[in-house]
């Protein structure tokens, strides 16, 4: 008896302890282009840690009703093509026989889409097909409620969704969206609609998508007898959306928003003449049209990074508030990180898989360092940095991330300074506005230019950061490889730069700035009541949904 109760112990023991090894799903990027038919390209983007003895991956696509998938495609990292066995996938076979091959496996209301991941290790599959029949017609819109990503085996850390319209603009005016299934941002921005995670998928989290067209922009093939306000309010239920207000709400904000119409009116004369005026000081400054400036060979503005952005801001006509402005932000960031680079803070550590990490080093001043609001930027910057990179002092792109998830409203406070309200089209002068889009003339036209004069270190470094700051900073620094191979041997800093392509270099400058827009976008989202009600964007729901096309569940077997 006692020997029986010891092998059951055993037995007990080995089924309670976890596997050691684990499929780990770095992230998800989906890219959907949808056709007048309402009909969807999808291209699913999948970086998979395979550490496990499983064979395949499978995508569960179930539950589509009329909805077929054809013309499947695979590839992994080393771009090879896999070769699509069609509805004929067999799941039992080893890992080698279905190695480089593809299939569906046919379920009772759709798909399974199945590839070999042919070995262990971090692998990058490219998954392609069409969709028909995902944009539905209704007698009020057109539009889908439809989940994209299922639940997995052990979740996903990064999951971003692009919805475009072949031949239309997405605009808020014109598209309608909400998102359920896990915590993070939906927005009508850059002509699509857009999803993203601001925390790691866990193995419940799934994504699933509700949007809503103006009608003219498809004619679908499938239609359905119902309105897309009825797939809506099936798909609010049980979510952090608020509620349809009553008749008598709907009635104030009627009669509020025509007083307001009426107010607007009233003011419309003196903002049309104000535009005037602001649009006859813009030429002033510059001189007549940013085409017209002379270039500029120096340091703009004493080398003032926080001026020259706002310089920007109000000679291009673009606030803070809007999405350009989040761009202008974007690129004051990467300027600032670039001049850290020079100072030798920070310093690229080549990783054994994915793009470089950064290493934090002291940061020392030099006695050149003016004091001010735009030196306290950068060092507010750099304590980001720091902070995030922890005690090894090595920032990996999820340590960033985590932490700008973690403090969006310590980011938003910053990205609140950039604005200065000081600085106005009547207190700015001619000499500081030129100089900052004479530069950026001069940059531009960089490889025509015969007489460069020779390369002078300290110079061609503010270069690179202005560069960051307009936006070219990766064209510029092709041109100087092109035409100055020489500025990489006598810069410090630059030689580090030597084995790393300039795309990965920006795309690693681009993913800090992006990690820190979300975040403070996503803290403004939470402080604004009732965000995404609307359909124009906001916080996603984890509840909520219901009514979904697709589903089912996806990982390794």
């Amino acid at each position: 008896m006692r020997r029986l109760r010891f092998i059951l112990g055993v037995v007990l023991l080995c089924l309670s302890v976890p596997s050691l090894a684990e499929n780990q799903v770095e992230s998800v990027r989906i890219d959907v282009e949808l056709q007048d038919d309402g009909s969807a390209f999808v291209k699913e983007t999948w970086v998979i840690d395979v550490d496990s003895d499983i064979t395949e991956w499978y995508l569960g696509k179930e539950n589509l009703g009329k909805m077929k998938i054809r013309d499947l495609g695979v590839t992994d990292e080393s771009g090879t093509e896999f070769f699509n066995e069609g509805t004929n996938w067999n799941i039992n076979r080893s890992r080698e026989k279905k190695a480089f091959r593809c299939g569906l496996v046919k379920k009772s209301d759709g798909y399974e889409v199945c590839w070999g991941v042919g070995s262990n290790g971090l692998h990058t599959f490219t998954v392609t097909y069409t969709l028909t029949g995902l944009v539905k017609g209704y007698s009020d819109k057109d539009g889908f409620n439809f989940q994209f990503i299922t639940s997995t085996d052990n979740g996903i850390d990064d999951v971003s969704l692009t919805i475009r319209k072949n031949g239309t603009i997405l605009t808020p005016e014109n598209t309608l969206l909400w998102g359920f299934g896990f915590h993070g941002e939906a927005e009508v921005v850059d002509g699509a609609a857009k999803y993203w995670s601001t925390e790691p998928f866990s193995s419940r989290s799934t994504l699933i998508a509700l949007l809503g067209f103006e009608k003219g922009i498809f004619t679908p093939e499938l239609t359905e007898n119902k309105t897309f306000d009825d797939v809506r309010k099936k798909a609010l239920k049980g979510s952090e959306y608020k509620k349809d207000n009553d008749f008598f709400a709907k009635v104030f904000d009627f009669l509020l928003f025509a007083f307001l119409g009426l107010i607007s009116l009233a003011l419309v004369g003196g903002l049309i003449w104000a535009e005037i005026s602001n649009k006859k000081r813009r030429k002033e400054l510059l001189g007549g049209k940013e085409s017209d400036v002379d270039w500029f060979r120096g340091v703009p503005v004493d080398g003032d990074l926080k001026r020259a952005s706002n310089i920007i801001r109000l000679i291009s006509q673009k606030t803070f508030s809007t999405n350009t402005g989040q761009q202008e932000s974007e690129r004051l960031i990467s300027a600032y990180m670039m001049r850290l680079f020079y100072r030798g803070a920070f310093q690229l550590v080549p990783q054994l898989s994915g793009d470089p990490a950064f290493k934090i080093n002291e940061l020392t001043l030099s006695d050149n360092d003016v004091s001010g609001t735009d030196l306290n930027m950068e060092l507010d910057l750099y304590n980001f940095f720091k902070e995030a990179a922890g005690d090894d002092s090595i920032l990996q792109k999820k340590e960033l991330k985590k932490w700008a998830n973690k403090h969006g409203k310590k980011i938003y406070n910053w990205q609140n300074k950039i604005k200065d309200s000081s600085i106005t089209l009547k207190t700015l002068t001619a000499k500081e506005v030129r100089e900052v889009f004479g530069l950026k003339k001069f940059l531009k036209d960089f490889t025509l230019i015969q007489d460069r004069g020779a390369v002078e270190v300290g110079l061609w470094n503010n270069y690179l950061i202005f560069a960051s700051l307009y936006g070219i900073a990766e064209q510029v620094y092709k041109d100087f490889k092109k035409v100055c191979p020489e500025y990489f041997t006598l810069s410090k800093t630059m030689e580090q730069f030597q084995d790393v392509t300039p795309t990965v270099m920006w795309s690693t400058f681009n993913d800090s700035t992006r990690y820190f827009n979300r975040a403070a976008s996503s803290y403004a989202a939470s402080k604004s009541s009732g965000s995404g009600w609307s359909g124009g964007g906001g916080h996603t729901s984890f509840g909520g949904g219901g009514g979904f096309s697709g589903g089912g569940h996806s990982g390794g077997r």
